[in-house]
């Protein structure tokens, strides 16, 4: 299945052929255009644009993640879907996004809400032991880890929870991580993008093909719809993942099948 990767290759040659001819070109709204694996850039709807990005606290590390921090960076685009390779940086550098975003004063965002399906673990949240905060403390313990040592006294502006508490809820002036966005049915990735208010953004993060309930796998998959419903939106922005950075053995297993 040839799915949406938010970005697609061609040679300077190819550019020009497509730029000089009077049919309509073949770019979707918010794709990413890379030329002879050097030049990126993106289409706005009517033109090409440059990438545009400012944070100081992380670098990117590959082609993908540089397309990743211009959509992260701009606030045109409040629906931004990273998918693919586990270990390439989707939900670190959504993370280092938001607290940019929540550290400038200029800008309206003033909490971030990190959301995870606790189905990732392998069991239903309520048979877990505690308290729903017990109960999510091992992966909140991870956001918490990744937080620059100068930015944590933010933290206290970072919220946890589960997506099934979000119904009847809107989220104003707020960036929102999903993350482990490939364990959300259709139905759970259409409300919690609904819940989306005024000056807010919302993030999907995850890898589609580690959707290892068979309740997640497939059509049923609601990160998976999403990519192909949203492709083109002017609201909606995607990169695909290709490289994981956590080491060579994680590029290995993510990409073995």
């Amino acid at each position: 299945m040839d799915v949406y990767k938010g970005f697609q290759h061609y040679t300077s040659d190819e550019l020009n052929l497509i730029l000089s001819s009077e049919e309509n070109n073949p770019f979707l709204t918010n794709q990413y255009v890379i030329v002879d694996n050097e030049s990126i850039s993106r289409w706005d709807g009517s033109k090409l644009v440059p990438l545009v990005y400012d944070i100081k606290t992380i670098k990117p590390r590959n082609i993908e993640q540089k397309m990743a921090f211009d959509l992260l960076d701009n606030n045109e685009i409040p629906v931004k879907l990273l998918t693919g390779v586990a270990g390439g940086g989707k939900t670190k550098i959504a993370f280092e996004f938001a607290l940019k975003k929540l550290r400038d004063y200029h800008d309206p965002i003033e909490r971030i809400l990190i959301l995870r399906n606790p189905a990732t673990v392998g069991k239903d949240l309520g048979l877990l032991p505690g308290t729903k905060e017990d109960k999510m403390k091992p992966w909140t313990k991870t956001i918490k880890d990744i937080a620059p040592d100068n930015d944590y006294g933010w933290m206290y502006h970072v919220q946890f929870d589960t997506p099934a508490y979000q119904q009847g809820i809107t989220w104003n002036n707020t960036f929102t991580i999903v993350e482990e966005a490939q364990m959300l049915c259709e139905d759970l990735f259409q409300m919690l993008g609904s819940r989306v208010g005024k000056n807010s953004k919302i993030v999907f993060a995850g890898d589609y093909k580690q959707a290892f309930d068979n309740k997640y796998k497939g059509n049923k998959n609601g990160l998976l719809k999403g990519v192909q419903t949203l492709a083109g939106n002017p609201l909606v922005g995607m990169v695909e993942m290709q490289k994981s950075e956590r080491s060579k053995v994680a590029q290995l297993f993510a990409t073995m099948w």
